[in-house]
């Protein structure tokens, strides 16, 4: 198989399996600069309509992997209504601010301030709201971040 074959075999997979750079690079043992280099140098100037057709391709996995990214980033709520019911109860018999409640229950305080919220008990939101109130009003000064 001479260059130009080759380089045509590399685009043709790249259509047929709609294949990314990576997985293109895996299949022909080639390095992934090699791939993109074949794609941008060197098919534009062999035949355009093949190159016309890899880069609707890739703009295609570009396409899906920003739809995918976005679903991929919103995680599931990882703390049950229930355990978040329950959390917020010791969080008011134990007076415990978000810190004291994230070190006690191994949680990050953002994933707590999270849980806290979407509790359905309009009561306990109640009160949490005027402990974390009382936090702050009593808080020493040096606490405070000043800027």
């Amino acid at each position: 198989m001479d260059i130009n074959e080759k380089r045509e075999a590399v685009a043709n997979y790249i259509i047929d399996n709609k294949a990314t750079i990576s997985k293109t690079a895996d299949a022909f043992n080639m390095s992934p600069s090699s791939i993109k280099k074949i794609v941008n140098v060197y098919l534009p100037t062999m035949n355009v309509d093949l190159y016309n057709k890899v880069k609707a391709i890739q703009a295609e996995i570009s396409a899906m992997s920003v739809s995918a990214g976005g679903k991929i980033s919103k995680r599931p709520k990882t703390i049950s209504k229930e355990a978040a019911l329950e959390i917020a109860k010791v969080m008011l018999d134990r007076d415990y601010t978000f810190e004291e409640a994230s070190e006690y229950f191994k949680i990050p305080s953002s994933t707590l301030y999270e849980t806290i919220k979407n509790i359905d008990d309009e009561n306990i939101k109640i009160e949490l709201d005027n402990m974390f109130r009382e936090h702050k009003k009593n808080a020493p000064y040096n606490q405070i971040n000043v800027r």
